[in-house]
C-alpha cells in the first residue's frame, strides 16, 4: 500500500527443506489438536501475515542477505510453535496442590520429574 510504513519485529526466520518460514510462538487456552479451530483462525491472523509480507520485502531488497537468505529463497509462510496454556496457574495452587505435586510429580494431568535440591548440603542456605 502506498504511503504506509510497516514497523515491527520478526522473531525468527527458519529454513525447512530449502524454504524460509517466519517462526511464530503462540500460547492459547484453546485446543492445539490438528483439527481444532485454532489453525483456521491463525490462517486469518493479519499480524503474522504481515510478518510474511515484511520478510518478502526484506528479501527482495537484499536486507536478509547477511542472514544467508537471498532473493532466490522462497518465503513460504508462517511456522507456528503453539502450546496450550495450563488450566490452572501456579499462583492459584493451594498448599495441598503444591504438596501433591512435590509428592507425585503430577501437574495439570501431566507427569514431571521432581528433584529435591534441598537434600543436597551444597544447596543449603544458612541464616543467622
Amino acid at each position: 500500500m502506498p504511503n504506509v510504513v510497516n514497523k515491527g519485529k520478526i522473531d525468527k526466520l527458519i529454513r525447512i527443506n530449502g524454504q524460509i518460514f517466519v517462526k511464530e510462538h503462540k500460547s492459547t487456552s484453546s485446543s492445539v489438536d490438528p483439527d481444532s479451530r485454532l489453525w483456521k483462525a491463525l490462517g486469518l491472523d493479519t499480524q503474522t501475515n504481515n510478518y510474511v509480507y515484511a520478510a518478502r520485502k526484506l528479501r527482495i531488497s537484499g536486507q536478509l542477505a547477511k542472514y544467508g537468505i537471498t532473493c532466490m529463497d522462497r518465503i513460504a509462510g508462517v511456522y507456528y510453535d503453539c502450546w496450550h496454556k495450563p488450566g490452572i496457574s501456579p499462583k492459584k495452587l493451594s498448599q495441598a496442590d503444591s504438596k501433591k505435586f512435590v509428592e507425585t510429580g503430577e501437574y495439570c494431568s501431566q507427569q514431571f520429574k521432581v528433584e529435591h535440591e534441598f537434600s543436597n548440603p551444597a544447596n543449603t542456605a544458612y541464616f543467622r
